[in-house]
């Protein structure tokens, strides 16, 4: 594309930017972000988050309250992490029970008293 003078439009020689422009761009963007800034703290509250001390925090009340919601995404996490597996959530019981018995074998075996 030819401009007026000519000239293409699309071919122009960009400049470099020499250190006066450079530090002068900077300025004036440091200026302006530290004025959006101070705008927006002034009309924002300040919020100051403090932990909790204690056991009050715990809030037995609100979780019985919500006890059908907690026995529902408990037992949805059991169904989604044994879905895969062949006799399904029941590894869950089977498995400790079959470490118990392994630990128990090797341990008669030994002779290691459980005193």
């Amino acid at each position: 594309m030819v401009g007026a003078a000519g000239r293409s439009v699309f071919a122009q020689p960009m400049s470099r930017p020499n250190a006066a422009n450079r530090q002068r761009f900077a300025q004036a963007f440091q200026t302006s972000v530290s004025q959006i800034l101070l705008k927006h703290m002034e009309s924002t509250p300040t919020w100051r988050i403090e932990p909790s001390r204690g056991w009050v925090s715990l809030k037995l009340g609100e979780l019985w309250e919500y006890r059908e919601l907690l026995y529902f995404l408990t037992w949805r996490d059991i169904k989604v992490r044994y879905k895969q597996t062949a006799i399904g959530a029941a590894w869950a019981l089977i498995q400790p029970f079959f470490t118990m018995l392994i630990f128990t074998f090797i341990g008669s075996l030994g002779k290691i008293p459980s005193d």
